[in-house]
């Protein structure tokens, strides 16, 4: 096997861009702000557990619900008001300690760094160098959200798209086998 291409992580970010800005529709970006700087911990705490919940089948389930920290539901006649706003009654739900969302909602959050993904692969893959290409290795953060797997299969359907179970670990391997064919 034989890395042909350079990999991007660009669309990670993308992802985390895309529920923050949603967050601060929802809370009012001057309420996000203040949390960021009020409550750093919860906000970190919030990142990771959405993350954990996406890389679970989160996205795909019709709906969904996971714990807010309650420095930020401090900001819940905010949130309820954007709510009836935005028109998202049937979406967006307010419980006690969590937020319930129909699935349209997260999906929605998967749209660009999807998009961006697809594109950069079919670019890579349409230089002329890469045309006998038939194989696809995906590893790294990407591709553990479950949605996106999906998306990728389909996205390459005419080409063998290869996702090894425990991605991030296979991202080290392969660094450990570089750095053992460097040091012969």
């Amino acid at each position: 096997m034989t890395q042909l291409h350079h990999r991007s992580n660009r669309e990670v970010t993308c992802l985390e861009n895309a529920f923050i800005d949603w967050l601060s529709q929802l809370c009012g970006k001057e309420n996000i702000e203040r949390f960021k700087k009020e409550s750093a911990e919860d906000y970190t705490d919030l990142i990771r557990r959405l993350e954990s919940e996406l890389r679970s089948s989160f996205a795909s389930k019709p709906t969904n619900i996971f714990r807010a920290p309650n420095s930020i539901l401090k900001y819940e006649h905010t949130i309820k008001d954007r709510i009836v706003q935005m028109n998202l009654s049937a979406d967006v739900k307010l419980r006690p300690g969590k937020i319930q969302l129909s699935h349209h909602i997260s999906r929605s959050w998967f749209q660009v760094p999807l998009y961006k993904a697809i594109r950069y692969i079919y670019a890579v893959l349409n230089q002329p160098s890469m045309h006998d290409v038939n194989n696809i290795l995906i590893v790294g953060d990407l591709v553990e959200y479950s949605i996106l797997r999906e998306a990728m299969k389909a996205a390459f359907s005419d080409k063998t798209v290869v996702i090894p179970h425990e991605q991030s670990v296979a991202v080290l391997k392969g660094a450990v086998l570089f750095g053992h064919q460097l040091s012969k």
